[in-house]
This record gives C-alpha cells, sequence and structure tokens, in this order.
C-alpha cells in the first residue's frame, strides 16, 4: 500500500513542475501595470526573471519603434521632396523650402524628445531590474524579429504613401478641384490636388 502511494505521489510532482514552467511560458499582458504586478506576486525566482525580462523587452520595443519612426518620416519626406514627386499630396503641395524646413523641425522636436525618453528608459530599467541588459535585450529582439519588423515597416508605409497618392482619388483638403475640369479637354494637372481647368472653347 505505501508503494502504491509512493507511485501516485510522483506525477503530482510531475505535473506541478510542468504547470509551473508553462505560467512562465504563457503570454503576458502588454500593460506594463499589470507586469510589474505579476512581478511582484510572483513566486519563482524562474518565473520573477521572466515577467522583469518581458517588461524590459515591451518597454525597450516601444521605445525603438517610437524612435524609428521620425527617423524614417524624415528620410522618405526628404526623398519626396527632393524628387519633386508631383503625386504625393504632402510635399506636391509646399510652394517653398520653407514649408519642408519647418516640417523637419518638427520632427526633429519630435525625435529628440523620443531619444530623451529613450535614454531615460534605459536608465530607469537599468536601476530597477540591474540584471537585465538593454542592449543585450533589444539585440536579441532585432536577431529574432528583424524580418517579421522588416516587412511589417514597408508594408505600414506602403500604405501610408498610397494613402497620400493623388492618383487614388482621395482628397485629404475635400475640394475635388478636379471635379470642376469636367467636360474641359485643356485642363493641365499641376501636382498634388492641384488644377488647372481651361475651356475647351477657349481658342
Amino acid at each position: 500500500m505505501n508503494i502504491a502511494k509512493s507511485n501516485k505521489i510522483v506525477p503530482q510532482d510531475d505535473d506541478e513542475s510542468t504547470s509551473s514552467h508553462r505560467k512562465t511560458l504563457t503570454k503576458r499582458s502588454s500593460s506594463v501595470y499589470n507586469l510589474v504586478r505579476d512581478l511582484d506576486h510572483s513566486t519563482s525566482m524562474q518565473e520573477r526573471q521572466g515577467t522583469a525580462l518581458f517588461i524590459a523587452a515591451t518597454l525597450l520595443q516601444r521605445e525603438m519603434i517610437e524612435t524609428f519612426v521620425p527617423i524614417q518620416a524624415m528620410g522618405i519626406i526628404s526623398v519626396l521632396h527632393k524628387l519633386n514627386v508631383k503625386s504625393n499630396s504632402v510635399v506636391s503641395s509646399w510652394t517653398s523650402n520653407d514649408e519642408y524646413e519647418q516640417t523637419m523641425m518638427y520632427m526633429g522636436i519630435d525625435l529628440g524628445v523620443e531619444m530623451v525618453v529613450f535614454v531615460l528608459t534605459i536608465m530607469m530599467l537599468r536601476k530597477i531590474l540591474p540584471d537585465v541588459s538593454a542592449w543585450r535585450v533589444l539585440s536579441g529582439l532585432l536577431k529574432m524579429h528583424m524580418y517579421p519588423m522588416a516587412v511589417l515597416m514597408y508594408a505600414v508605409w506602403y500604405f501610408a504613401l498610397l494613402f497620400q497618392s493623388t492618383h487614388f482619388g482621395m482628397d485629404t483638403t475635400f475640394r475635388f478641384s478636379w471635379l470642376e475640369c469636367n467636360g474641359k479637354e485643356n485642363s493641365t494637372w499641376l501636382g498634388g490636388f492641384e488644377w488647372e481647368c481651361v475651356n475647351s472653347n477657349v481658342a
């Protein structure tokens, strides 16, 4: 009887260790508050380390993306402005370099703020979680998810530029000036949402 009882105890221990291991691998909430609360109530060291690493990865990934986006936007807008792309409704409406410089200034301010927040986030993580290296977390994220991030980045920018293209008939000014040129054969597209409507009866 004792042997039978001892045999029944062994699977129970395995189930507890398995459930504890599975708990550390479950999908965690993206809320930092919930993650910190789980970190405080974690029972095992492995669970605490997993939660702490997930907190660091979530915060660093968010700040990295928020820092990369202004850099990408500045580069794309600069290329469109340099090539004088008339089909882009944003840059084609600029009549002088002052508007381009003003846009770059605002994006530069945004980039500066995001970099400051990024540095402060790294410093706070180093203070709260001294065992977690921000550089190793970021390099690991980029190494594992570089291709999905790149595909998603290209897809988002493709649809953003597609939305700004005047060839698809989306006029964000809601003036729809090309409707005034209906039936006028000598009308000329100036770029963006600007049209020069000329009456076809004029000699």
